[in-house]
């Protein structure tokens, strides 16, 4: 008697997933249609007899008309889908004329398959962009004609609406996606702790996903939940990110997310298999968009106090298409059916729904018997090309045969030599047949034949000839060598011709001894018959060939590249250089073999390339030829050769994945010849392979010992860490510092008093644990708090608690830590500059990454409670926090005027002493309010929040109190104030996040501190510091040619806003192109500095942007670009086509420089106003491709033009205008000369005498004149009892420096010029 098992089922019913654990068969290949009823019944009320039960495609599978059915078939390497649909749903009835009218009126917005039509458009348009239904062609326009099933199963725009593959990124809030995948706004842990987790989508792949799986693993237990069970070929992403709960946490529940998929690119067969078009993420809730099924496994299962989260998505069938009734439906713009057209079916699932799914598969049976004849006529039309390429080859391989050929090979074959180095080799092969061969390849390789990438001039030698054109062959020798064609270059030194011919014939090559891949070949192949070897020829139709040897040893027949000098590497073309292959067939003298199988990872990816011939006429012509070979064969030759074929078969079928031989680009040819070609590994096989590898997320950090933390911290409060710079309450140093009165001197009293501290701490997690520690830094967010004696200070580093014992833990000292009570989110990640150790010193920028802080999430009306905190009567204080506040608008949420954002609260439990300090989003103006409210009395802000609050950006919030007056600070401005005396020594604050019903917008605050103060000027200060050092900048912005934001991310630390360095120099190289950019960046000079030396000292080289000749001569910069202190690159410009030609850089004191070549069409990177260019990034190959500018919003710029323009109206300020304009004429005539030519000494000298002068500059009178004339650059000095004025601008540090000398004149001609034109 059989035994049933069990297997995981995905049942759809009203547009959402059920999973069913369904019985089967013994062999688990059929599901037990009986019980799947029951179950069905039980999970969603339908009753067996009303149930209709369709398959992906459509297919009914068991109805109220189809009763006779005890089994269904169902896959055993993928999980089973099927869609529910009962019988009493109300259904459509098809139309008498269904078949004569635009399918929209029949299936309305869903896809389906059906005869599909094209517009006819002239060369270089998409024509695929608009298709539509058969009746409309035939009725509403003769602009359009049938689509080939080969043109639809291979068309970018179609494949492209299909999601390919998936990958999950985690981190910032703002973290980035990989290259060609577009990032879900909504986060899959959203209101969870921890990283925050992305998932990120690619179209346009070969492969299209048909299933998404949500994998639940309970991290307690000691094998995976069933819910983990990975099916058969499904792909699963690990989620190993931060969950916010610890590196050791073993609790809880993480997802995994799995899919199916199936090739869509090339495949004309599974056209009603149902593929995902679309994925969103929904929280709560809320309904996702229509047609799209729900994935009901919450995201978020376990989570305390998060809210729900799910994936849906939307499928549509492979080949499946909407009639598109847009304007480009015909001339006159509307469909001649758009009346009839159905409104509210929008998928395939209502399609099923509304009893539609016969009429769908009329349509698609039409479809495919339409795609089947055109896929006839076409592979008629290539089967005489394809079987004179096989004859082709064959007769190539059967020359080698010829003894005279094996004969001519023998002598110029170092046979005695080849074998001494086999026998020599100290670590051969196992067969020594097997390292022979590996010998030759050597030899051939390295000592016989030659690479020809272009022949040197045959007049003047030179090697950079040029390609000019192809020819025939014409001469004797070029045609007894059986040249193909002949390659004529020229030389662009004498202009002399030089003739390569392509020589076919192998006693030829043996004496030439030269060529290309096809040259190499076919003379090592009849080396490797000279010696004995069974060999074949290998033809790879996207033109390369080789040579397989047939090893005794192994009993297979082994990859031999001459050209790569490769022995069994045979997925070097496929993994290592990237190339797309698809027929390749190798040759022997008796036998023909189609051997792509052994050449590929992924036969279905190249089984879609191969649709020029049908796979079965292909097989039975080569089993044809090979009946043939072998009649003219011995039987004992004909037994081996059926042994070999069927041993070859069955290694053919097998599954291979590439060695680390197989995973470089091509070695042979120049680099420009491979990249040409896309097989320098550079291109789509590098990035396939860093997309596999972002498939498994992990973002946690090491490890940390609890005990090492405490260790740490007793011996602090015992015998001090030694710094000069700690203020740590946990550390005898720090305590001396700001409160010797209190700290023993008795080193074993505090030996005791640190046990006792301990022994408080022994229940915290270590990850709150080190905020107590001592920092290295001279500035650090923690000493610069602890400094002013904190009452209070949460850091907000903690670990979540899964059972509410663990509290948020208090640095400061004074033990007042607080619980989570709401279970808000913790863990999230938040930018603080100087907020982590550094293992150097604060002068590194790259130290900058090593800082990663966290905060708390507060959203959906959540708060973090302070109760009981003490305050002393004759003080103030300030309660200060850092905050960041996000919006998703993707997010549907109740729509108000005016929505509350942040609230801060004190004493919100006594009316009488209570205030309010409100954030709220005013939506209709886009821009944030302030609202204090003080015993129900109401003050609004008139501040500007230009410079305040932002979404996704950082920024400080203090509300300070003293004995008769509140003030609230944002980013060191006042926004509110108002007197209020209070009494209470005990308070009570509140800091809550947004109410529930605005779930678009979430807080993220951290460092929360409440500090005492004495005066407001304190809190004035305070905050000043604390915007200047501790709120994160905005983030550098890209933009590309085209002046469109980009989603790059700038990679140099030293570019970032608050990294403490500025743009020094740009460094160009270039002449008929740009070859390469470097930005080089010195510390910036602190206000009174005038070490100018000390901040070159200091310079850090950016990434050089270049190709190898940039590299090669990364010394010597073609040109170079000195900047001034207060001098920024703020423009770009340049040429370019299908690389970067030359660009152009122009500072904000209007300096230009240029580099490059005066090909391709002219471009100008738009950038914000007041933005300057901090860094470039380039993709470069042999040219530099994919340009993107990094910008930095900068008040610096116009603070700079505010600040000098004022100085001139000042010198002029008692002139008159005439006066002024002549003077100004003049100076700019000074200036231009010296901008023009820095390095001639005549325009740096005027004498106060000139007649020029006097009556220009000199009219201003003597104080005015030389106020001005200083202002311009020039010192007065005396020669020979005259006086003169040298151009010799002010430095910090003395003397100017040659490059600056144009900066200067420039700078001066930049603000002159804005004044002459006011």
């Amino acid at each position: 008697m059989e035994t049933a098992a069990t297997i995981d089922v995905v049942v759809v019913y009203q547009l959402q997933e059920y999973y069913v654990s369904a019985q089967t068969s013994s062999n688990r290949k059929e599901l037990l249609v009986d019980l799947l009823q029951c179950q069905l019944l039980s999970l969603v009320g339908v009753l067996p007899n009303e149930q209709i039960l369709f398959s992906s495609s459509g297919e009914i599978l068991y109805s109220h008309n189809k009763t006779q059915v005890a089994t269904i078939a169902v896959s055993t390497i993928s999980r089973p889908r099927f869609f529910l649909s009962a019988r009493s749903n109300p259904t459509l009835a098809l139309a008498s004329d269904w078949r004569q009218i635009c399918t929209k009126c029949t299936f309305g917005d869903a896809a389906v398959v059906q005869p599909a039509y094209r517009k006819i458009v002239p060369d270089g348009g998409d024509p695929l962009v608009t298709l539509i239904c058969e009746s409309c062609a035939r009725t509403c326009t003769t602009e359009f004609q049938p689509v080939s099933p080969l043109e639809l199963a291979s068309s970018k725009s179609f494949i492209s609406k299909f999601i390919s593959d998936l990958v999950i990124v985690s981190g910032d809030i703002d973290v980035g996606a990989p290259p060609g995948y577009t990032k879900l706004s909504v986060a899959l842990n959203h209101s969870a702790s921890g990283d925050y987790v992305y998932l990120c989508l690619k179209r346009g792949g070969p492969r299209a996903l048909t299933q998404i799986h949500v994998l639940l693993e309970e991290m307690q237990s000691a094998k995976s939940s069933a819910e983990f069970i990975v099916k058969g070929t499904e792909e699963v992403i690990v989620t190993d990110y931060d969950t916010g709960y610890g590196s050791h946490d073993t609790a809880g529940t993480r997802f995994h997310i799995g899919y199916d998929t199936v090739q869509v690119s090339g495949n004309m067969e599974d056209v009603e298999t149902l593929a995902i078009t679309e994925i969103t993420v929904i929280v709560g809730e809320q309904v996702g968009p229509p047609g799209f099924i729900k994935i009901t496994r919450n995201l978020n299962k376990g989570i305390l106090g998060s809210v729900p989260v799910h994936l849906w998505y939307r499928v549509s069938p492979l080949g499946g298409f909407v009639c598109d009734s847009s304007r480009e439906h015909n001339k006159f713009g509307e469909c001649l059916f758009a009346t009839r057209h159905l409104k509210y079916l929008d998928s395939v699932i209502d399609v099923m729904n509304k009893g539609l799914s016969s009429a769908q598969k009329t349509l698609a049976a039409e479809r495919l018997r339409v795609d089947a004849n055109a896929i006839d006529i076409h592979y008629r039309q290539h089967q005489p090309g394809m079987l004179k390429r096989l004859q082709s080859g064959l007769e190539r391989a059967q020359s080698y045969e010829n003894k005279h050929m094996q004969e001519e090979a023998l002598k110029r074959i170092p046979v005695d030599n080849l074998h001494e180095r086999a026998q020599a080799n100290p670590s051969p092969m196992a067969s020594y047949r097997d390292e022979l061969i590996k010998q030759l390849l050597h030899w051939f390789k390295h000592d016989f034949f030659t690479w020809m990438n272009e022949p040197s001039c045959s007049a003047c030698n030179n090697e950079k000839t040029r390609l000019l054109r192809m020819d025939g062959p014409s001469t004797a020798e070029e045609i007894a060598g059986q040249a193909s064609r002949v390659e004529v270059y020229t030389c662009p030194a004498c202009g002399a011709l030089t003739r390569f011919p392509r020589y076919n014939d192998p006693i030829k090559l043996l004496d030439t001894r030269t060529g290309r891949c096809g040259e190499w070949a076919n003379c090592f192949t009849l080396c490797c018959r000279a010696m004995g070897y069974e060999a074949r020829y290998v033809l790879d139709v996207t033109d390369h060939v080789w040579t397989e040897i047939y090893s005794d040893h192994l009993k297979r027949w082994l990859h031999c590249d001459s050209c790569e000098e490769q022995l069994d590497c045979p997925l070097t073309y496929e993994v290592g250089w990237g190339k797309k292959l698809s027929y390749i067939f190798s040759f022997g003298h008796d036998e023909v073999a189609d051997t792509a199988r052994r050449y590929t990872q992924n036969w279905a990816d190249m089984r879609t390339r191969r649709q020029d011939v049908s796979e079965t006429w292909l097989q039975m012509t080569i089993n044809q030829m090979n009946n043939e070979l072998r009649k003219r064969q011995t039987p004992e030759r004909v037994a081996i050769l059926t042994m070999r074929a069927e041993s070859e078969l069955k290694e053919l079928l097998c599954t291979r994945s590439a060695q680390k031989s197989e995973i470089m680009g091509r070695v042979s040819g120049s680099a420009e010849w491979k990249n040409q070609r896309n097989e320098d590994g550079k291109g789509e096989a590098k990035f396939a392979k860093a997309t596999t590898t972002s498939k498994s997320v992990k973002n946690i950090s090491p490890g940390l010992q609890a005990s090492n933390i405490l260790q740490q911290i007793c011996k602090n409060l015992v015998i001090g860490c030694q710094s000069t710079k700690c203020f740590n309450p946990f550390c005898f140093t720090g305590r001396t510092r700001t409160n010797s009165a209190q700290v023993s001197s008795d080193v074993n009293e505090r030996a005791v008093q640190a046990i006792q501290v301990i022994n408080g701490l022994n229940h915290f997690h270590p990850e709150s644990l080190v905020s107590m520690q001592c920092s290295n830094r001279s500035i650090e967010l923690r000493n610069f708090l602890w400094k002013r004696h904190p009452l209070l200070y949460l850091s907000l580093q903690d670990l979540p608690s899964r059972d509410d014992k663990m509290p948020l833990i208090d640095i400061s000292g004074n033990n007042n830590h607080v619980y989570n009570s709401q279970h808000c989110a913790l863990r999230k990640p938040f930018r603080i500059p100087y907020s982590g150790e550094i293992t150097n010193t604060d002068t590194e920028a790259k130290s900058r990454r090593e800082d990663r802080a966290f905060g708390m999430q507060l959203h959906g009306g959540k708060f973090l409670e302070i109760s009981k905190l003490t305050v002393p009567r004759d003080i103030g204080y300030v309660m200060s926090f850092l905050v960041r506040i996000d919006q998703n608008e993707s997010l549907t949420v109740q729509q108000s005027d005016i929505e509350s954002v942040l609230k801060v609260l004190i004493n919100a439990s006594k009316p009488a002493d209570s205030v309010e300090f409100c954030v709220g989003w005013k939506r209709a103006d886009r821009k944030f309010v302030y609202e204090l409210v003080v015993n129900e009395t109401r003050t609004k802000s008139s501040v500007s929040d230009a410079l305040l609050l932002s979404f996704g950006q950082y920024a400080h919030v203090a509300v300070g109190r003293d004995k008769s007056s509140i003030a609230v600070n944002i980013n060191g401005v006042e926004v509110l104030g108002t007197a209020k005396e209070y009494q209470e020594n005990e308070q009570v604050w509140c800091l809550q996040g947004p109410a529930k019903i605005h779930s678009s917008v979430n807080v993220v605050i951290s460092h929360v501190a409440v500090i005492p103060t004495n005066a407001f000027e304190d809190l004035t200060s305070f905050c000043t510091e604390m915007k200047k050092y501790f709120v994160s900048a905005p983030p550098l912005v890209g933009f590309g040619p085209d002046g469109k934001v980009s989603d790059k991310r700038c990679s140099e630390v030293a570019a970032e806003a608050q990294s403490g360095y500025r743009v020094a120099q740009v460094l160009l190289w270039g002449h008929e192109f740009l070859d390469g950019i470097q930005f080089v960046y010195e510390k910036t000079l602190a206000p009174g500095d005038t070490n100018v030396s000390s901040a070159q000292s200091t310079s850090l080289h950016g990434a050089l942007m270049g190709n190898e000749i940039a590299k090669r001569q990364s010394s010597q910069p073609s040109v170079t670009l000195h900047l001034l202190q207060d001098e920024v690159v703020t423009r770009l410009s340049g040429r370019k086509g299908h690389w970067i030609d030359s660009i152009t850089l122009e500072t904000n004191f209007g300096r230009t420089i240029s580099c490059g070549g005066k090909g391709g069409g002219e471009f100008t990177v738009s950038v914000p106003a007041h933005t300057e260019i901090r860094s470039i990034s380039c993709k470069a190959g042999n040219h530099l491709t994919d340009l993107c500018v990094f910008v930095l919003e900068s008040t610096f710029i116009k603070d700079i033009e505010d600040q000098v323009v004022q100085q001139l109206q000042d010198i002029f300020s008692s002139c008159e205008t005439l006066l002024r304009s002549n003077a100004i004429a003049a100076a700019l005539r000074y200036l231009e000369n010296i901008a023009r030519q820095p390095e001639e000494p005549k325009f740096q000298r005027i004498r106060a005498s000139n007649k020029y002068f006097a009556g220009s500059i000199g009219a201003l009178g003597d104080e005015i004149a030389r106020s001005f004339i200083s202002w311009c650059g020039f010192e007065e000095t005396v020669d020979q009892s005259e006086k003169f004025y040298i151009f010799r601008p002010r430095q910090p540090n003395g003397d100017i420096l040659p490059p600056q000398l144009t900066g200067e004149a420039y700078k001066r001609l930049h603000f002159l010029n804005f004044l002459k034109n006011q």
